[in-house]
């Protein structure tokens, strides 16, 4: 941030909250499973956050490819989910390898470029993981409460089959009695 004017550095961390809060937005659970309905949208905006400070600062944010590589693992269906993941690990790697940051001297090598593409493949699955994990536990808790609904149902089924055939019991062993009764 240091060599950024003020407003240059103010779009900066404001480009980085942006891809924060949606980061948040795609990883909370939605009902019913189901990523947002704008999801489409909301994952483009968070792509190109992804590579904003970098056209118009040179400054890089690498935690920011990792939140898009795991929306890209929450939000988009099927094989594509894979395809949209490792084009913004790569493309953030190449773009790390190419272009020299604003205020730095080039890049070491390619060490420093595998390690870039591991921070952003590894925050990429972290993120989806803890997100999947956080959903399945909800979904967990949303099924044990059923399970504690259909307990209570079973039970009064049973307690009325045990009254029903309590009862019938009884009103079997009066009509008996009253035949006995008749009888005599």
């Amino acid at each position: 941030l240091a060599h950024l004017d003020p407003g240059g550095a103010a779009a900066l961390l404001a480009s980085i909250a942006a891809g924060v809060a949606l980061q948040l937005y795609h990883s909370r659970p939605a009902p019913g499973g189901r990523p947002p309905r704008v999801w489409p949208l909301t994952l483009a905006i968070q792509t190109v956050l992804v590579y904003l400070p970098f056209v118009l600062h040179r400054s890089q944010v690498g935690s920011l490819a990792g939140f898009a590589a795991g929306s890209f693992l929450l939000l988009v269906p099927g094989r594509w989910r894979w395809a949209g993941y490792a084009a913004v690990v790569v493309s953030w790697s190449a773009l790390y390898a190419t272009v020299p940051q604003a205020g730095q001297p080039p890049q070491q090598g390619w060490a420093d470029v595998l390690y870039e593409a591991a921070a952003a493949a590894g925050a990429g699955l972290t993120v989806y993981g803890l997100s999947w994990l956080a959903g399945t536990a909800r979904q967990l808790q949303a099924l044990r409460g059923e399970l504690a609904k259909m307990a209570v149902l079973a039970e009064r089924l049973r307690v009325a089959r045990d009254i029903h055939d309590l009862l019938g019991l009884g009103l079997s062993a009066i009509a008996l009695k009253a035949d006995l009764i008749g009888r005599l």
